[in-house]
């Protein structure tokens, strides 16, 4: 529709004759599928408004991005540019109000989900954080429910009061089973934060022996796919150094003028077998910034960042240089990040296998932990979201992966470091959120409108 108005609007009924407009609308068809499967803009509900909305945004900008890629190859698919924008502006003004009506009748008619959260003391609190901050407008917690102190005929009360149930991924796995068979029999929906084994059966292919039901684990990725990802790599580093190089210029300049220091901040980092290399970024820091504190990660408001640093950290233009690792050939454009031994020494925190499962690929640029996670995201939590790529691993997923890093350099809290953990109470508050009762087991919650 919106292409539409733009021919007319810009040059009548004349422009649909001396313009190639369904060329051009079948490429924004065809590139709206693609687009639209990645970004999922059409949601409703699921993600709050804001979120949703620059989903939207972003999809309509790659849609007519593409249109213009492909009118410069074929020249009788190009768009006039003022119709371009013009469409560009319809789109936009279209989709939010399109977004705007359906969400609103999405938070009318959807019904406001009950909620329990089963974990242990150790991280109940931490998945209703999550769920208060992030899905309020679609679950009330009512209960968070401590397993290590209630047995399972006592949960199962509070269960059958839900709608839905959130189970942490340190339940025993005897009651884990047995919430999951519960929730199965009486139809109420559950999610299980997935622990290692999780992922190892997720990724499992179903198929049989004779007339044997078999679940088959296989992670290996063939080398027919090592080579495709590898000629993907070089194609997209150097495409990445043409394109990015007035920007590596930037911060040439930005960090002599800042301190007068070294451009480059050279590393060692893990990667694929857990080899070292010198990974190689353009410096943030101040000279010699781990010379006193040792090696650590960078804290929300690190002094030791510059405020130049604080710019190429936030625009992501930091990380450019290991476009020369990819073409070097110790990284891959998709993959899990390569960490620091000493770090992932003092993090591991019981997670001893964290660098023999994720290393079993070569390091990355980005990675899923890297476009569904933020920088400071727990170990154990990348290494999930890591394990889900390698055993899932397809050049389909690759792809995903860099429509998703392009959205996500344009959000903040993705590059932010580590802050100071808000209490649980704190949380409570800021959410509107009270304490009914607490016991040993139980804590009773209510949501203050």
């Amino acid at each position: 529709i919106s292409i539409f108005m733009a021919y007319y609007l810009t040059s009548g009924y004349g422009g649909f004759e001396r313009y190639s407009y369904e060329e051009v609308t079948l490429i924004a068809i065809v590139f709206s599928l693609v687009i639209f499967s990645i970004y999922k803009p059409y949601e409703c509900g699921e993600k709050k408004y804001v979120e949703s909305l620059f989903n939207v945004i972003i999809s309509i900008v790659f849609i007519h991005i593409m249109i213009v890629f492909i009118g410069y190859i074929f020249k009788e698919s190009k768009i006039p540019n003022d119709i371009l924008m013009t469409s560009l502006m319809f789109n936009f003004i279209l989709f939010i109000f399109e977004k705007a009506i359906f969400y609103n009748i999405y938070l009318k008619i959807h019904r406001i989900e009950k909620v329990v959260v089963i974990g242990t003391e150790k991280d109940k609190e931490r998945i209703t954080s999550k769920l208060i901050t992030h899905l309020n407008h679609v679950y009330e917690v009512k209960y968070i429910i401590n397993s290590d102190r209630m047995e399972f005929d006592e949960i199962k009360t509070y269960i059958e009061e839900m709608d839905v149930i959130f189970g942490s991924e340190n339940l025993q796995n005897q009651t884990k089973d047995k919430i999951l068979k519960f929730c199965y029999e009486i139809s109420k929906e559950a999610y299980i934060i997935p622990d290692k084994a999780s992922i190892l059966r997720h990724s499992a292919k179903f198929t049989n022996l004779d007339d044997i039901p078999l679940f088959g684990i296989n992670n290996k990725i063939f080398v027919e796919q090592l080579i495709l990802k590898r000629l993907i790599d070089i194609f997209l580093a150097i495409i990445g150094i043409i394109l990015t190089f007035p920007l590596m210029i930037i911060a040439i300049v930005g960090i002599k003028i800042q301190d007068g220091g070294p451009v480059l901040f050279r590393q060692k980092r893990l990667t694929i077998d857990s080899r070292e290399f010198e990974m190689i970024k353009f410096r943030t820091m101040i000279v010699d910034a781990e010379k006193t504190s040792g090696p650590v990660l960078a804290d929300d408001n690190d002094l030791r960042i510059t405020p130049f640093g604080q710019f190429l950290r936030a625009s992501r233009i930091d990380e450019i240089p290991q476009l020369f690792n990819v073409l070097e050939g110790s990284m891959s454009i998709v993959g899990p990040r390569p960490e620091r031994r000493e770090i992932v020494d003092i993090y591991l925190d019981g997670e001893e296998e964290y660098l023999f499962y994720r290393n079993k690929v070569k390091a990355g640029i980005t990675g899923l932990a890297q476009v569904f996670g933020k920088y400071n995201t727990g170990f154990r939590d990348k290494l999930i979201f890591d394990l889900f790529y390698i055993n899932n691993y397809s050049l389909m997923l690759d792809m995903k992966i860099l429509f998703y890093t392009l959205k996500v350099i344009f959000i903040k809290n993705s590059s932010e470091g580590i802050k100071d953990e808000e209490s649980f109470k704190d949380v409570l508050k800021s959410s509107n959120y009270d304490i009914l009762k607490e016991n040993d087991g139980v804590i009773w919650v209510r949501k203050v409108y």
